[in-house]
């Protein structure tokens, strides 16, 4: 969860270049990150990071 600080600002800063189609999944990507990252960085969402840091996401569509 480190990194997903950086990832959250690189994705936003290159939001408006990514192809139309594929805007709104990397929107929902963005999204999910900020909150998983905000409880991680708050030390909410701690307890259950420290079983497992992997996160995986899927776009189907």
């Amino acid at each position: 969860m480190q990194k997903a600080g950086p990832a959250i600002r690189a994705y936003r800063e290159a939001l408006d270049r990514i192809d139309t189609d594929l805007r709104y999944e990397l929107g929902e990507l963005i999204d999910a990150l900020d909150g998983w990252y905000s409880e991680w960085a708050d030390g909410e969402g701690s307890f259950w990071w420290a079983e497992d840091t992997s996160v995986f996401f899927s776009v189907v569509g």
